[in-house]
């Protein structure tokens, strides 16, 4: 069946979030429902534990008028408000995990796929301002197809690799006569 005493992390809750004086304009039955109702946030099973008695189809209607109450529906406004901003990385949290997946530095969990690496590493160029807005330029100039070295690691090194492949393009296609 359900509980009938609040636990001791129900008691605490009041206290230890700063919710007490909020607490203290409500009679202790309510108080003792949004206590119970922000551990669990079941309405039949907080009014059972605050005290409140009938059968399920009364602890229902109940639960439902308590949680209409504008002074409950402000505290738990409040407390889901608070707990929503604590659960929110902040920008140096997110740029360290991005950073671990990047890296595959994630422990004991199973390494992240290439794409999910790729994907993490264009997150952080983003966030750091390195990728900014994307320009669409026409050219009347031919497309190259430029295979690159798998060994080269600095963009400057695969600047020049890339222009000496379209340099010896352009070289060999000179010699085509033009149709």
């Amino acid at each position: 069946m359900f509980p009938t005493t609040p636990t001791d992390t129900e008691t605490d809750l009041s206290e230890s979030d700063g919710l007490s004086d909020l607490l203290r304009e409500l009679p202790p039955r309510q108080a003792a429902f949004v206590r119970a109702y922000l551990t669990e946030p079941n309405g039949v099973r907080s009014a059972l534990v605050a005290g409140y008695f009938g059968g399920e189809g009364a602890l229902a209607v109940t639960a439902s008028r308590l949680l209409r109450s504008a002074k409950i529906s402000k505290i738990l406004t409040v407390t889901r408000d608070r707990d929503c901003a604590a659960a929110v990385l902040s920008r140096g949290q997110r740029l360290a995990l991005l950073s671990k997946i990047a890296t595959a530095d994630v422990g004991n969990q199973p390494p992240p796929s290439w794409s999910e690496r790729t994907n993490a590493m264009a997150l952080i160029a983003k966030m750091q301002g390195e990728i900014g807005p994307r320009l669409s330029l026409k050219v009347d100039l031919p497309n190259y197809i430029v295979p690159m070295p798998l060994k080269i690691s600095d963009p400057d090194e695969w600047s020049k690799a890339a222009l000496s492949v379209m340099q010896t393009i352009d070289a060999a296609t000179e010699r085509l006569p033009l149709a």
